[in-house]
């Protein structure tokens, strides 16, 4: 199908792929405290997260498999590029150029899959729990694996169980890193602006930015 002019004006269209931490600590806080369960942070902290990160990369999906099972095989569709036999599920998958129709289909690349946790009742956070095991099943089927309760970000690589990077949101007290600075005494007394302020931590940053570069490193 031609496109037409405002569908070419769509594609040149470059969207703002900053996200706010300030949103990003609210919608935990938020969860935390009515509704912690791992769906929740899934499609409310976690997709939307990763939705607006590659929001200018239209080839690049973040799709639900969390309900995939074997079952879920069809003429079109087999769930074995993703998880293995027999075995549950990854929570994400992100891959280029998606399709379901993935049977015979060899534009789409499997870039990684996601398993999110709870923070409040699974958290990795405080290293209480071991997801050794189902890290392990996912890197057999994939390339790349991230883990994270929304905390805590660990990033895996093909069949090694140390992570090749960890990113973690919360400081050696469990309290969301923040960044003070000091407002410019010409502007406190211009703009009558507060004398200090509170900014995004160098961690915030790293993580947007390494999400990036682990998803698009393929």
């Amino acid at each position: 199908m031609k496109k037409t002019m405002n569908d070419n004006l769509k594609d040149k269209i470059v969207q703002d792929v900053n996200v706010s931490y300030s949103n990003y600590k609210s919608l935990i806080d938020k969860y935390w405290e009515i509704d912690w369960r791992e769906i929740t942070f899934q499609n409310r902290v976690v997709t939307p997260l990763l939705d607006k990160l590659f929001i200018n990369e239209k080839d690049i999906s973040i799709i639900d498999i969390s309900t995939q099972s074997d079952r879920n095989d069809t003429d079109i569709h087999n769930t074995r590029f993703y998880k293995k036999e027999k075995a549950a599920s990854p929570d994400l998958l992100i891959a280029r150029h998606w399709n379901y129709a993935n049977k015979n289909n060899d534009e789409i690349e499997y870039l990684a899959v996601v398993e999110v946790k709870s923070p409040k009742s699974a958290p990795i956070y405080n290293n209480k729990n071991d997801f050794n095991d189902r890290v392990k099943t996912y890197l057999e089927v994939n390339d790349k694996v991230i883990l994270t309760d929304c905390i805590k970000w660990q990033f895996y690589e093909k069949e090694d169980l140390v992570p090749v990077k960890t990113i973690n949101l919360f400081d050696e007290n469990n309290i969301f890193y923040r960044k003070v600075g000091e407002t410019p005494e010409f502007l406190i007394a211009e703009l009558q602006s507060s004398p200090t302020y509170v900014g995004n931590p160098k961690e915030w940053g790293q993580l947007c930015e390494y999400l990036r570069e682990f998803l698009k490193g393929n």
